[in-house]
């Protein structure tokens, strides 16, 4: 219930959450759940978490220092901080399986990271210090991060050399970033790689980033926006009805050593 941290995982422990419901968890960081240390591992399947309040970082889950959170199937969603609104992570490892081709409908729907919101950044999922992010989807379900909010880097916030993020058979919809980057942020030497698995499957059911945007005024990237030597790789990737305030309405890429 609200008032405190539901689940705190350290000392190499793992944990297992099978057909639960962990919400309403309110701290600093890590509302739902904190995790920190090398072996420390969250498991998710068939449960959600959801409607955390962390007033710094990781409404859902907070993972540091060599952590490992697995989403099998369920969600993280409707959780709030200011940074990282779903997942915090720093120099941990998140791999999401979980996804559906039904849109979610906030802020109880959908499968994936879902439905979460950053006053500042990471909507969706805060990677940096080497954080490495594997969306693993297929074309019956892809990996799903959809509907979260951020100033900057609506879906994703990557940040950092050697923080990676890999989205294969994925959906990325729908996401807002405000200022900056609706769908994925990333910066300061941080990579992001979207393709598909098979490939002789076509079409927007393998791999889409669709309806992502940066609406205010002044609002750039309304699916990518990438700069400070990051690297940014998109193939056999379906981009639709992406939109942005100003300028670069799929791509807004700037800054020396930046590719796309």
């Amino acid at each position: 219930g609200a008032g405190g941290r539901i689940l705190q995982i350290e000392d190499a422990a793992t944990v297992f959450l099978s057909s639960t419901l962990l919400s309403n968890g309110a701290a600093t960081d890590g509302a739902n759940v904190w995790m920190s240390g090398p072996s420390t591992v969250l498991f998710i399947s068939d449960s959600s978490v959801y409607s955390g309040d962390a007033t710094g970082l990781g409404g859902g889950v907070y993972c540091a220092n060599g952590g490992t959170v697995l989403l099998e199937s369920g969600r993280i969603g409707d959780n709030t901080a200011t940074s990282g609104g779903g997942l915090y992570l720093d120099d941990c490892l998140f791999n999401s399986f979980a996804g559906s081709t039904v849109d979610a409908v906030c802020p109880t729907g959908g499968s994936g990271v879902v439905c979460n919101v950053a006053a500042s950044t990471g909507g969706g999922i805060y990677a940096t210090n080497g954080s490495s992010v594997n969306l693993i989807g297929s074309a019956a379900a892809p990996a799903t991060v959809a509907e979260n909010d951020a100033d900057e880097g609506g879906g994703l916030y990557l940040t950092g050399a050697g923080t990676t993020a890999d989205a294969t058979d994925a959906w990325i919809v729908d996401n807002q970033g405000s200022f900056e980057g609706g769908a994925i942020y990333a910066r300061a030497g941080a990579s992001f790689t979207m393709d598909i698995a098979d490939p002789d499957c076509r079409g927007s059911r393998c791999s889409l980033m669709r309806n992502n945007f940066s609406a205010i005024a002044g609002g750039v990237g309304g699916a990518i926006a990438a700069d400070s030597g990051a690297d940014v790789v998109v193939h056999q990737t379906t981009l639709t009805g992406n939109n942005a305030n100003v300028t670069g309405s799929v791509v807004f890429a700037e800054d020396p050593g930046t590719t796309v």
